[in-house]
């Protein structure tokens, strides 16, 4: 059974406020568990604060392995304390495809309404910045830079290229640095929009703000 909304979600940190960001974070996983690691079936690795696993209690979030209850609450802290703003985009895939003839990828096109949306804030400030996705293997990376490539280099329907001259980079990375680090260090941005997201797809499915939305809901 497919899910019919489709949600994507990004953060905005400014780089000067990554260093505390990154302390806060580490603080909390190396408070749960010992350097902060667990022994994956893929071995010992630095924790990732993936939602699904916390909401299901698996994994390093086993309330056997954690105190489940004080994480949760340490993770909700340290999401209200953090200066960053979420861009979230959802879509309703059955009404998008019956509403258009050529429905656009739904994924391509959530990151289009995030990216146009990112760009008013940098051109209103003046700022540049760069895009750091989770890696979704090669193939789908590939395609995915393709699109955007596309996008910062001639704009869209509605936005010149003027407008997405702000973006300097598109990245790709897993939630884990495994080439030098093997595993022991995480890419702690992908974390934070991966636990914000859920909570947003929730709201977007069922019109219900869980405790977790009203966390945040103002950084939106």
């Amino acid at each position: 059974m497919h899910e019919r909304w489709f949600t994507i979600t990004g953060v905005v940190l400014k780089k000067v406020d990554f260093p505390n960001f990154k302390e806060e974070v580490n603080a909390i996983k190396y408070r749960h568990w010992d350097n902060g690691i667990y022994d994956y079936k893929s071995g010992k690795r630095r924790v990732v604060f993936h939602s699904r696993e916390i909401r299901r209690k698996e994994g390093p979030f086993n309330p056997k392995v954690v105190d489940y209850a004080q994480l949760q609450n340490d993770i909700s802290l340290m999401i209200k304390s953090t200066d960053f703003r979420i861009y979230s985009s959802s879509i309703d895939k059955i009404n998008h495809v019956f509403t258009y003839s050529k429905p656009f990828h739904v994924y391509n096109l959530n990151l289009n309404f995030i990216i146009e949306r990112f760009c008013w804030e940098l051109n209103r400030n003046n700022e540049s910045g760069i895009i750091l996705l989770e890696s979704r293997g090669k193939k789908e990376d590939l395609r995915i830079l393709r699109y955007l490539t596309n996008l910062i280099d001639n704009g869209n329907n509605f936005k010149s290229k003027e407008h997405f001259s702000g973006i300097k980079g598109v990245y790709f990375n897993p939630k884990w640095c495994l080439e030098k680090n093997k595993g022991k260090a995480s890419y702690i941005l992908l974390e934070l929009a991966d636990v914000v997201s859920y909570p947003i797809f929730k709201y977007t499915k069922t019109n219900d703000k869980d405790k977790a939305f009203l966390t945040f809901e103002d950084k939106i």
